[in-house]
């Protein structure tokens, strides 16, 4: 008797499973487990380029994302799809000045056990892949910091040593984080730009002088304000090692890496006033304490004699 109840009950869990929904056509989420998470980051190699790379997944399997070269730091974006069984088939759109089209270049390739690896096609071209896994990289500005200081600038300031400066124009500086998520888009990082003549003591960015007041506009195309509109207001005004500090932040258009407009963020903005000139500091897709951080550390350099 007690054997037959045990094969009753083997029969019942059996039916159960099979008449269950079929959790196993599910084999990349079940063989490799985290594998699957819908964002990713990674980071190794294609060819003989050393890159970071970052994409995310949407539930019907398009990929959206971008990596960067690091001795370069030159960004490329990827669109793509994961298949069954955790394959992926990837496309590197490449943005050029030329009106020449550029071939693209094809990743195929499967993520297991933390690895991507696989091939890359372009033409009669092919190499490996191989990228590992690693923790979601961000732009909060953890670790050391170093100091930057140009004779050609007005101010020196600090910034995370694992940041770098990318544009390095006497008026116009641009520090990049190394998260490739905020690098999908052309205007991610801290932008230090250097505005001279009394117009931009008066007019910068998503700031304007009234009277005795530094006025922030609101609209994400940062037009200049007037205190009857509805989408300005005060900014905030402090004084720091022998500047002037104007603060405010609002929505503004941006934009992906060498490609058409993508939606709206948040911009941190800051005017440091200096007596003749003014730096101005914007931040997008940055942690805002990093970006304050920035500003803190920054102190006028005398002007030379």
């Amino acid at each position: 008797m007690t054997n037959r109840k045990l094969f009753v009950v083997s029969w019942c869990v059996f039916v159960i499973l099979a008449s269950a929904p079929r959790l196993f056509s599910q084999p990349c989420r079940l063989e490799i487990g985290e594998d699957s998470d819908s964002e990713v980051w990674l980071e190794g190699t294609v060819g003989d380029s050393h890159v970071r790379v970052y994409w995310s997944v949407e539930p019907d399997g398009e990929l959206m994302g971008s990596l960067y070269d690091l001795n370069d730091w030159s960004v490329v974006l990827l669109e793509g799809s994961r298949g069954p069984s955790c394959g992926f088939r990837i496309t590197e759109k490449r943005t050029t000045l030329s009106d020449a089209p550029q071939p693209e270049r094809l990743w195929e390739g499967t993520l297991r056990n933390r690895v991507f690896s696989g091939i890359w096609r372009r033409s009669e071209e092919t190499g490996a892949i191989r990228l590992q896994k690693v923790s979601p990289m961000d732009c909060d500005g953890r670790g050391k910091w170093i100091k930057f200081s140009s004779p050609q600038f007005p101010i020196s300031f600090e910034y995370p040593d694992n940041w770098r400066i990318v544009e390095t124009l006497t008026k116009n500086l641009r520090i990049m984080c190394p998260d490739p998520r905020a690098m999908q888009f052309s205007d991610s990082g801290v932008s230090i730009v250097l505005n001279d003549g009394e117009n931009k003591l008066r007019q910068n960015g998503r700031f304007t002088r009234s009277e005795e007041d530094w006025l922030l506009s609101a609209s994400e195309i940062g037009t200049s304000c007037d205190p009857s509109e509805a989408l300005c207001m005060k900014a905030r005004v402090s004084r720091q090692d022998g500047l002037t500090v104007v603060y405010g932040s609002g929505s503004t258009r941006v934009y992906e890496a060498g490609a058409g407009y993508s939606g709206i963020g948040e911009e941190e903005a800051y005017i440091l006033l200096l007596t003749d000139r003014a730096v101005y500091v914007s931040s997008v897709f940055v942690n805002e304490k990093a970006t304050a951080r920035i500003v803190r550390s920054a102190k006028p350099i005398p002007a030379r004699p």
